[in-house]
């Protein structure tokens, strides 16, 4: 299994212990398929996740290092397309980002992915830049926990309550 489709397990066992829906949304096409596919739909994100008062649609990244290039950030501006034309409080676009090396989980929406990318003027971002910018409520950092009598660290779903 490939470092992607284990944290977007992570994301959902973690949605399911804290009683969050989480809605994955399959990619088009088959996997190890290696020619172009007409006519094949494409998702707006991975995962559509609601605590009860917050819709969040969320696209997921992992990455082996500390950094991320802005181009592995698929879907930014169908994702600002979407969050103007819905215009409401309670339904945010962004990312889920992982970085293995330092263990460490963000959220950042999809305009302060432009915001940070007009800021920086590099070709990628990293942990530092991001709790950099953590300060200013630009970023949400998602701490890990161990729930009782488990082998593994889940993420803590309630930065939510604070997108």
């Amino acid at each position: 299994m490939n470092v992607g489709k284990k944290f977007e397990e992570l994301i959902q066992d973690s949605c399911k212990v804290a009683g969050v829906d989480c809605t994955r949304l399959k990619d088009a096409g088959w996997q190890g398929e290696t020619t172009q596919r007409r006519f094949t739909s494409k998702n707006i994100c991975d995962f559509m996740l609601f605590d009860g008062e917050r819709l969040a649609f969320a696209e997921a990244k992992t990455s082996k290092g500390d950094s991320i290039t802005f181009d592995r950030l698929t879907q930014q501006k169908e994702l600002m397309k979407k969050k103007e034309s819905a215009r409401l409080s309670n339904l945010h676009y962004g990312y889920l980002l992982e970085f293995r090396k330092s263990n460490k989980y963000f959220y950042i929406s999809a305009y302060s992915v432009y915001r940070l990318q007009q800021s920086l003027d590099k070709k990628s971002f990293n942990v530092k830049d991001l709790e950099y910018y953590k300060a200013y409520g630009v970023v949400r950092c998602i701490n890990t926990y161990l729930p009782p009598r488990k082998r593994n660290n889940r993420l803590d779903m309630g930065f939510l309550d604070k997108i």
